[in-house]
């Protein structure tokens, strides 16, 4: 180490000192040390500027379709695809195409359950709402507090601070009568739009399947014919096992029991002649199903069933 360039005394031929607090170094030649060579390279482009803060949208891109619910019509209050329903005001009327959400008449709603995000409340904090690429201007409302994102290119925003506390409801319409399209929602906490990331599917659909899940294939609308996907059950006097869910609800979950061959609700197959059977109720919390209560069956008998489990806000 040296502090400026050492003594021509010092040092035998190519020998290197290193004056750090200068950032250069020294080569010794045969008599004398060599000028200061900068170890400082040139600069580099500048690094974007708080390029991506968490989306507090569950399936903002409307691509997780759980219900297999169709384009369409949406009863009022009624789930749609996955998180987002109409609006408990009327109807709705959207339909997706790949990433572009149409949404014809009505409200489209999602509700915020903040505490998963880390957020006792979010009264008082500004949040920034943006969509890609508006075909006209939108009306958005969190909570209580409404703005307006204008039409045009790319991501379009505007920031609010909502005033209620608690999980928030976040609605999305077209700011006058007539057909709107959009990509690509987003609420983040901050002033500042920034960029729209998408998550991993199999951690968005874990973040779904906290309010809503099932055991058909994703693709599957409940009641559909599936016997290979078939959860299953062992009797035991007027009882039948039930599971662990994969991802916890947020609350014990409504559930619906369905025949994997016939669709039929609160029926179960046996697996060894086809025969059905009755499901009275089933016993449900967050985390499992844990038995069903059954009108007949002898012990040890095994069957077959498909499930839904609902626990929306």
């Amino acid at each position: 180490p040296t502090t400026g360039a050492p003594s021509d005394a010092v040092g035998s031929p190519g020998n290197i000192a290193v004056d750090t607090s200068a950032n250069v170094f020294y080569v010794k030649g045969a008599t004398t040390w060599g000028s200061a060579v900068s170890m400082v390279g040139p600069t580099g482009p500048a690094g974007a500027s708080q390029a991506y803060s968490e989306n507090l949208l569950i399936n903002g891109d409307f691509q997780i379709n759980q219900r297999v619910a169709e384009n369409g019509s949406i009863t009022a209050n009624t789930y749609w695809r996955d998180r987002w329903k109409a609006d408990s005001s009327g109807a709705a009327d959207a339909s997706v195409s790949g990433f572009r959400v149409t949404l014809n008449s009505g409200i489209l709603v999602q509700v915020i359950e903040t505490a998963i995000w880390g957020y006792t409340s979010l009264s008082g904090v500004a949040c920034t709402v943006s969509v890609e690429a508006p075909s006209a201007d939108l009306t958005v409302t969190l909570g209580t507090v409404t703005g307006t994102i204008t039409a045009g290119s790319g991501r379009r925003s505007v920031t609010l601070t909502p005033s209620t506390s608690g999980n928030l409801n976040f609605k999305i319409q077209k700011a006058t009568a007539g057909t709107v399209t959009l990509g690509r929602a987003k609420v983040e906490v901050g002033s500042t739009q920034t960029a729209w990331i998408m998550r991993p599917q199999p951690t968005e659909l874990r973040l779904c399947q906290r309010y809503y899940d099932k055991s058909y294939f994703i693709t599957a609308a409940p009641g559909a014919y599936d016997l290979v996907r078939a959860a299953s059950a062992l009797v035991d006097g007027a009882y039948a096992t039930g599971f662990r869910f994969a991802v916890p609800k947020r609350t014990s979950p409504t559930t619906v029991i369905y025949h994997p061959g016939t669709g039929t609700v609160n029926e179960m197959r046996k697996v060894t002649s086809g025969a059905a059977m009755a499901v009275a109720s089933t016993q449900a919390n967050e985390t499992q199903i844990r038995y069903h209560s059954v009108t007949s069956g002898s012990d040890g008998d095994f069957y077959e069933y498909h499930w839904t489990a609902d626990a929306e806000l």
